[in-house]
């Protein structure tokens, strides 16, 4: 390749550094002026905390902890350090101008429990300060979206939510499918004649069970790769034609509707955040939208209210961070190593001791998997409030009873029939480590 320009030749400029450091001077949040705020924070033991807010415009939010302020056995929390963690506004547009602590003498609560309650307080904030400029700007959104609505209010039976399992092998899909599950996802990786026996033996499968069969694309796919997946979809959709797919990017989106797939949904690796690309997708031909794995509930319910898509969430699972062509294994082993072997899985240990699990994808491509595990049993129903009504789990690394053992236990949740062995289940898994991602945080 070339890369010097002929005379004559067209040129893009796609980089000026005496722009970009303008615009990221003037852009920066700390030449923004603050919305001023006043606050009252209130914790007394036995009670959860809670954190009052009111901006110079009259609008009024309160936010309420989940945790309870316990009485400390060793080093009670003061109210310097609640102002401290309050008072981190950090490159959101607002700031306390007076902050008003009240809390019990011998008071304990969590760093943690203190900064989700301010990102609460600040994204509802938010969410009604935009509310109140579009009813300024005669954009009555509720009134707008009215005939849309009851497909995204909260589902009263758990019949009307969609149990979705992510399995790689066909003894874990019928782990799932036994334990309830409605929908099963392929987890697509990059050993394409697995893929092809597996997707018609869970065809099979689900035929006989009744239940929706979905295969996920990998997230990245090269032009002689997509020509593989041509082929093994189109000799599986011969077989069944419900058979559907989860597009993981949207260079996917031609391959779907070039195949004449009935059936089309978007992975959270599409990485939606607002209503205009959510509706953008379901007017191409999307079932459902998988939301990013970054936005907080208030995020997800304000989407939710401005778009007419049907919603999926992540609500178990290793999270993916990376795909790599670059193989761990190939430091320590040679290269042929995982082929005779067979496919083995690895970590990566980082500074804090925390293993990232390195799952083998084939074709030299690893997928590095999150630490802690995204378990967010506890709060199902503040996602199915949301507006999200498909729930998705996705099984990596767990064996065939854990898949069976967790989607019930989830299945029981939403039933109302949770016991002491759901609990057990449930705690076994946090203990190991678990994040509830950005559900209760958000975009930072």
């Amino acid at each position: 390749i070339n890369d010097k320009a002929a005379p004559g030749s067209t040129v893009n400029k796609t980089l000026d550094s005496e722009l970009f450091d303008k615009a990221k001077r003037e852009y920066s949040y700390t030449n923004k002026r603050k919305i001023e705020l006043k606050g009252v924070f209130t914790a007394g033991i036995g009670q959860p905390p809670v954190l009052e807010v009111r901006d110079g415009e009259g609008n009024y939010v309160k936010a309420v902890s989940d945790e309870v302020v316990q009485k400390a056995e060793r080093q009670a929390v003061t109210q310097q350090k609640v102002l401290e963690q309050l008072n981190k506004t950090g490159d959101t547009p607002y700031s306390f101008e007076e902050l008003e602590v009240n809390i019990d003498p011998d008071s304990f609560l969590s760093i943690k429990s203190i900064n989700n309650l301010r990102r609460n307080v600040l994204e509802q904030l938010s969410s009604k300060r935009v509310e109140i400029a579009d009813r300024d700007k005669g954009l009555d959104i509720k009134k707008a979206m009215k005939p849309y609505l009851p497909q995204l209010k909260v589902r009263q039976k758990a019949s009307d939510t969609e149990i979705i399992a992510g399995v790689r092998n066909i003894e874990g899909a019928e782990a799932a499918i036994s334990a309830g599950a409605d929908t099963i996802y392929i987890l697509g990786d990059y050993n394409y004649k697995d893929n092809q026996r597996l997707i018609e033996a869970a065809a099979d499968l689900c035929k006989q069970k009744g239940c929706s069969l979905y295969y996920v694309l990998p997230q990245i796919t090269r032009n002689h790769e997509v020509k593989l997946i041509e082929a093994i979809l189109k000799d599986a959709l011969g077989k069944w034609a419900d058979i559907g797919i989860v597009i993981s990017n949207i260079g996917h989106l031609p391959l779907a509707k070039g195949l004449g797939v009935r059936n089309i949904r978007g992975n959270f690796s599409l990485n939606i955040t607002n209503a205009a690309s959510a509706n953008h997708l379901e007017a191409e031909g999307l079932g459902s939208i998988s939301t990013s794995p970054e936005l907080s509930l208030s995020q997800i319910k304000d989407l939710a209210l401005r778009s007419t898509a049907a919603l999926e969430g992540l609500v178990y699972g290793y999270l993916p961070v990376m795909v790599t062509e670059y193989c761990p294994n190939s430091t320590t082993a040679e290269c042929s190593s995982c082929r005779r072997q067979g496919f083995r899985d690895y970590g990566i240990v980082d500074e804090r001791d925390k293993s990232f699990k390195v799952i083998n994808m084939g074709n030299c491509r690893n997928l590095i998997l999150n630490s802690d595990v995204l378990c967010v049993f506890d709060n199902l129903s503040s996602i199915i409030d949301s507006g999200t009504s498909k729930l998705r789990l996705d099984f990596y690394v767990e064996n065939n009873k854990e898949i069976f053992d967790i989607i019930e236990a989830y299945k029981n949740k939403l039933d109302n029939l949770t016991g002491a062995l759901e609990y057990d289940i449930i705690n076994s898994i946090k203990e190991k480590g678990f994040t509830k991602g950005h559900y209760f945080r958000g975009i930072d």
